[in-house]
């Protein structure tokens, strides 16, 4: 799934750039069939292709819906049920997706680093780096990198 980014260019020529023709169209992932069958089964004529990305966003990032289908998650493209909700599901995808687009924006906050380095080049200096297995091995187990810095 690619994120639903607004152009602000649209329609307006590119010519000057290669592989892009004469303008900018945006194009909705969203099919025509797809709209049809969310407004049919929430009664919503209301419904927009927009709202439907945001639902589906909202779906695929609800921790029930990934614990719930984790081992087809891992197989397969998702299938996206019928939420009892749809408007909220399409809120919280909305909201999330949001944040995720605009994290950049947002206050910065202070880091201190504690070191008891004198200079600099000793400071970031990479010292140990171990490697840890999980304590419960699995299938798709992976080591993690644990490492020291100074």
């Amino acid at each position: 799934m690619l994120p639903k980014i607004p152009l602000p260019l649209e329609g307006k020529r590119q010519g000057d750039l290669p592989g892009i023709g004469d303008a900018l169209d945006r194009v909705d992932n969203i099919t025509d069939a797809t709209l049809k069958t969310f407004r049919v089964h929430y009664h919503d004529p209301q419904i927009s292709r927009n709202a439907i990305f945001d639902y589906i966003y909202g779906v695929l990032h609800a921790s029930d819906f990934r614990e719930r289908f984790a081992n087809d998650l891992a197989k397969e493209l998702p299938r996206i049920p019928f939420a009892d909700d749809f408007h909220a599901f399409a809120d919280a995808g909305k909201a999330l997706a949001r944040l995720h687009l605009g994290y950049e924006t947002c206050r910065r906050h202070r880091l201190e680093v504690a070191s008891q380095a004198r200079d600099n080049a000793s400071r970031y200096r990479l010292g140990t780096r171990n490697w840890v297995l999980p304590s419960t091995p699995s299938r798709d187990a992976t080591p993690s990198c644990r490492a020291t810095l100074g």
